[in-house]
């Protein structure tokens, strides 16, 4: 796979004028992949304020609300999309042969790369996952199962209270059994010797 990308990158020499103009438009194409990553990055802060809107969050951005993170996002945003524009006119400073080869360069070589990953990801099978690998999951994974985890402890706790109340209620306390048997005891029977006295009559 890695041999196809390199063989067909290796073909824009015949269609680009210069070594230094075939350099540039991969330079282009680079940047405009890392502009695609960060207008994510930035619309997915922005989204994430309101599908995680309780999240324990080490830094926020504003107190409270979220005007101050549409300011920050949307700022990174636009800015981001007007670099991501720029960076299909070509440099007047070098020759870079056709325009029409440099932007069917840099929209065809853009697609391929984004959707690259989604065809890869489709059609990913079992048998890629290493077994010893050690794979932290995401915090989002991990919320839910913390949840249900104290879910169950919670609920553990609550069945093992409800049956020691039970029992409690329904046992005979040992101590009225101890008391009555000690008071049938006879009176003339000593402490010290167990022996009984017998009367003497007079």
């Amino acid at each position: 796979m890695q041999g196809i990308a390199v063989t067909v990158l290796s073909l824009l020499f015949v269609v680009m004028p210069s070594v230094q103009s075939f350099y540039q438009i991969l330079s282009q194409l680079t940047v405009i992949l890392y502009l695609i990553m960060y207008l994510l990055m930035f619309s997915g802060a922005i989204a994430l304020r309101y599908k995680m809107k309780k999240l324990n969050r080490p830094f926020r951005i504003g107190k409270s609300g979220n005007g101050l993170m549409w300011f920050v996002g949307g700022l990174g945003f636009c800015g981001s999309l007007l670099a991501f524009i720029l960076s299909f006119i070509p440099p007047s400073q070098i020759s870079t042969g056709s325009n029409t080869v440099w932007f069917s360069v840099l929209i065809i070589g853009a697609i391929i790369v984004v959707v690259a990953p989604f065809i890869i990801y489709a059609a990913k099978k079992p048998s890629w996952v290493d077994p010893n690998s050690n794979f932290e999951p995401f915090h989002w994974e991990v919320q839910p199962q913390t949840a249900n985890v104290a879910a169950g402890s919670v609920s553990t706790a609550t069945s093992n209270a409800t049956t020691s109340d039970a029992t409690a209620s329904g046992a005979t306390p040992s101590g009225s059994s101890k008391v009555s048997s000690g008071s049938a005891t006879p009176n003339n029977t000593s402490p010290e010797t167990g022996n009984t006295k017998k009367e003497i009559p007079k």
